[in-house]
Formats: structure tokens, C-alpha cells, sequence
């Protein structure tokens, strides 16, 4: 399953990047992220970064694991989450790829999740809900930008 969307930010690239890998800057704008904790706490940034991040999903409080596939300052940031929700096996691809655009920033964020099991009889309802909340969050991370 892949979603991908494009906007337009009211910021720049040096703005916008705190925003999406910074954990508290992160919490401005995903309303279900608990916490993001570094599992090293003296390597928090470039590729190889792992944390532990605890996300509401409705109710519950899921653990997932993050590990920092890209990161190219002001450019580009990706990290691949397993765990919590998920089946075993599965994980969760998500990349954000910042573009100069006039006063502003352009943001294409991709996720990718190889559904596994149950999940593909499960696929368009996964994909209906997802695709409604990455819109919510990045509906809130336009909000928080133009601040």
C-alpha cells in the first residue's frame, strides 16, 4: 500500500525541518505521537538513529520502532517504523522530501506499508483511514508552519 501527497508550506526549508524531525517539534503537529525517545540518547540525528516512540491509536497507546533511513538536513528525512500495530514482519515506510518554493517549502511525504496476512484482505480500509490521518496531521503541520 503507498500514499503520497504533495503541498505547499508557508515556510522555509529551515523552518520546516525542525518541524519533522525534532520530537518536540514533531508534537506541534502529530496530535498521537505520546513521546519519541532516542534509544541512544548521544546519536539523535543523521541515518542509522534508532527511538522508541509511543503513538494513540484511538484508546491504546502503541510502541513502535523507528530507525532513520535518510536524512539530508533541510532536504530530506525518512525513517521506517515496525512494531506496535503492525503484523509481524511488516513495516511502515515514511519519507518526506523538502523542495525551496518561492517564500516557502514544497513537501511530497510518501509512506509505503507492504501489507502481510489479514492486513490485505484489510487493505482499503487501512488505506481510507491512513490516507484520512496523514491528511489530519499534515493539515496541522500547514497550521503549525505558517506560526
Amino acid at each position: 500500500m503507498r500514499f503520497e501527497t504533495r503541498m505547499t508550506l508557508p515556510c522555509t526549508p529551515e523552518k520546516l525541518w525542525p518541524l519533522l524531525t525534532d520530537p518536540q517539534g514533531i508534537k506541534t503537529w502529530l496530535e498521537d505521537l505520546v513521546d519519541d525517545v532516542p534509544d541512544d540518547p548521544s546519536h539523535t540525528s543523521g541515518v542509522g538513529v534508532r527511538s522508541t516512540m509511543h503513538l494513540r491509536e484511538g484508546k491504546k497507546v502503541q510502541t513502535y520502532h523507528s530507525v532513520t533511513t535518510a536524512w539530508e538536513p533541510q532536504r530530506r528525512v525518512a525513517i521506517q517504523l515496525t512494531g506496535g500495530s503492525f503484523a509481524r514482519g511488516m513495516a511502515m515506510d515514511v519519507d518526506y522530501r523538502i523542495t525551496p518554493e518561492g517564500a516557502g517549502s514544497r513537501l511530497d511525504y510518501v509512506v509505503e506499508v507492504p501489507l502481510k496476512g489479514f492486513f490485505v484482505l484489510m487493505a482499503p480500509l487501512i488505506w481510507i483511514g491512513s490516507r484520512s490521518n496523514a491528511n489530519k496531521a499534515l493539515t496541522k503541520l500547514a497550521e503549525v508552519a505558517a506560526k
